[in-house]
C-alpha cells in the first residue's frame, strides 16, 4: 500500500520517490543511484554523497533502492501519532494537492551568446507573473521557488524526473521547462509543459521577436501556456478557452426511491462533463455525488442522458468543460411500484419517478467504432437508443436519437449497437427490460 496510506505525516514528495523504487515493472523504477540519490536530494533535507565518488553503480542503485524499500518499512512501522517527518519544506510539507493547475516555471535556459544579455530567472519570473496574473493559472511563487532552487544548487539541465519531484515538492502539478533560442537580434523562447507525477508532456508552446521586445513575447508566450489548460475541468482563465459555457438544455433532476432513515446531502449531485461542438457529451467525471448506489447510477445517467448546448467562443461553437447539478426528488419507498409508459421507447428513457427500474442497463465495455474512410474531418459521435433484455442482450432494432456528423458512421454505430453487451437494468433485486440511450464515439 501507498505509505501514506498509513502513515499522513510522510511528505509528497518522498512517498513519491519510495513508490517509484517499489514500482512492479522495471522500466517504471528509477536507474541509476544518481537517479535515485538527486530524488531523496529533492525530497529530504539529507546530505546524499555525490555519485561521482562511488564505484559500482549499477551495484549502487538496486542497492538504492534496498535503502530506500527499508526507510518506506520504517516510516510503517513507527507508531502513529509519533514526531512528523520533516519534509522538504519543514513540518508543514504539502499533503494535498488540488486537480487544478498549479504550474510551477523553472528558470530558462539561455545561450552564451555575447551581447545577450537576457536573464533565464528573470524570464521565468516574468513568464510566471503574467501566466498567475493575467490568466489566473495558479503557479508557484517564484520567491520560493529560487530560493530553493539557489540553495540546492540545481541546474536547468537536470533530468527531467529530477526537476519535476522538484517542482512537485513545491506543490505543483504542472512543470514548465523553458528555452531561449538567439538568432542575430531575433529570441525564440520555447516552454515544454509536464505533469510532475506522470513525466506526461501536456504540450510545447513558442514565441519569436525582437530581443527589444521581450516583454511582449513573454506576454503572447503566456496566453499561449495558458490555453494548454482548456481541457481541465473548470478552466477557462479570462475567456481564453470560451465566452460562453456549455450548459445542459433543460434542468436535471432524479426522483429516487430514498432508504429508510437516509438524510438528503446538503449538495446536489454534481458533475464535470465534455460537451462537443455538436452538443453531445464526449466525456463526463463525478465531481461530487452523495455516497448511495441509487443516486451515483441515476444521477450518472440524467447526466449521460441529458441534451446539451456547446460552449461558444467568437460565436462558433467549441468543445468545453462544464459542470452540471442534478437535483434530487425523494419517493416514499414502495409508493410506486410500475406504471404505465415502460414499453414505450421515450418515456422510458427518462424513466420518471424510477417505476421502470433503479438503476439502468449500461455497456459492458465503452461503445466506440473506428471512423470510415467516407468521414472527413472532426465526426461527432452517435445517440442510439437500444431495448435491452432482462439477460443484457439488444431486444429488436436499435433507433437513432442523435445521429453523428457523418451518416457513414452513423449507420456503422447503429450496426455495432445491435451487438453491444450489457449489464441489465435492475428493479429491487431483479433484472427487467428495459430502454436506454447509448453514445457510441468515433476512434479517429
Amino acid at each position: 500500500p501507498p505509505i501514506r496510506s498509513k502513515r499522513r505525516d510522510v511528505s509528497s514528495a518522498l512517498a513519491a520517490v519510495v513508490t517509484r523504487c517499489c514500482a512492479k515493472d522495471p522500466k517504471d523504477r528509477f536507474h541509476t543511484a544518481a537517479q535515485v540519490a538527486e530524488a531523496l536530494r529533492a525530497a529530504m533535507p539529507v546530505r546524499i554523497l555525490p555519485v561521482r565518488h562511488l564505484k559500482k553503480p549499477v551495484v549502487l542503485a538496486a542497492a538504492g533502492a534496498v535503502v530506500v524499500v527499508a526507510l518506506a518499512l520504517a516510516l510503517l512501522a513507527r507508531r502513529p501519532g509519533a514526531e512528523r517527518a520533516v519534509g522538504p519544506e519543514g513540518p508543514a510539507a504539502d499533503t494535498t494537492r488540488s486537480a487544478a493547475p498549479m504550474l510551477a516555471v523553472l528558470p530558462f535556459k539561455v545561450p552564451g551568446t555575447p551581447g545577450v544579455t537576457m536573464d533565464g530567472p528573470s524570464i521565468a519570473q516574468l513568464l510566471a507573473n503574467k501566466i498567475g496574473e493575467g490568466f489566473q493559472v495558479a503557479t508557484v511563487d517564484m520567491n520560493r521557488l529560487l530560493g530553493r532552487w539557489t540553495a540546492e544548487r540545481r541546474d536547468v539541465d537536470a533530468l527531467l524526473d529530477s526537476n519535476a519531484a522538484f517542482a512537485y515538492s513545491l506543490g505543483a502539478n504542472q512543470l514548465a521547462v523553458g528555452h531561449s533560442f538567439v538568432v542575430g537580434r531575433q529570441v525564440r523562447l520555447a516552454v515544454d509543459v509536464y505533469d510532475t507525477q506522470s513525466l506526461t508532456r501536456l504540450g510545447q508552446r513558442e514565441q519569436t521577436g525582437d530581443q527589444d521586445s521581450l516583454f511582449p513575447i513573454v506576454d503572447q508566450l503566456a496566453a499561449s501556456v495558458a490555453t494548454m489548460f482548456c481541457r481541465q475541468p473548470e478552466f477557462n482563465p479570462e475567456n481564453l478557452c470560451f465566452d460562453i459555457p456549455a450548459r445542459p438544455a433543460d434542468s436535471l433532476s432524479l426522483d429516487f426511491e430514498a432508504p429508510a432513515g437516509w438524510v438528503a446531502p446538503p449538495e446536489r449531485p454534481s458533475f464535470y462533463v465534455l460537451v462537443s461542438r455538436a452538443g453531445t457529451l464526449a466525456d463526463v467525471r463525478i465531481k461530487r455525488v452523495p455516497d448511495l448506489p441509487a443516486i451515483r447510477e441515476g444521477a450518472m445517467s440524467v447526466v449521460s442522458g441529458a441534451r446539451y448546448v456547446p460552449a461558444r467562443k467568437a460565436g462558433q461553437p467549441v468543445e468545453a468543460w462544464a459542470t452540471v447539478e442534478v437535483a434530487l426528488s425523494r419517493m416514499a419507498a414502495g409508493a410506486v411500484e410500475v406504471a404505465a409508459g415502460c414499453d414505450n421507447a421515450q418515456g422510458s428513457v427518462a424513466n420518471a419517478g424510477r417505476r421502470c427500474y433503479d438503476s439502468r442497463p449500461l455497456p459492458r465495455a465503452a461503445p466506440s467504432v473506428p471512423v470510415p474512410p467516407m468521414c472527413t474531418g472532426s465526426v461527432t459521435a452517435a445517440t442510439i437508443l437500444v431495448r435491452v433484455s432482462a439477460g443484457g442482450g439488444v431486444v429488436g432494432t436499435p433507433t437513432v436519437v442523435r445521429p453523428s456528423s457523418c451518416a457513414a458512421f452513423t449507420q456503422i454505430a447503429t450496426a455495432f449497437a445491435q451487438d453491444v453487451g450489457f449489464s441489465p437494468a435492475r428493479k429491487g433485486a431483479a433484472a427487467v427490460e428495459a430502454w436506454t440511450q447509448i453514445l457510441v464515439r468515433p476512434l479517429q
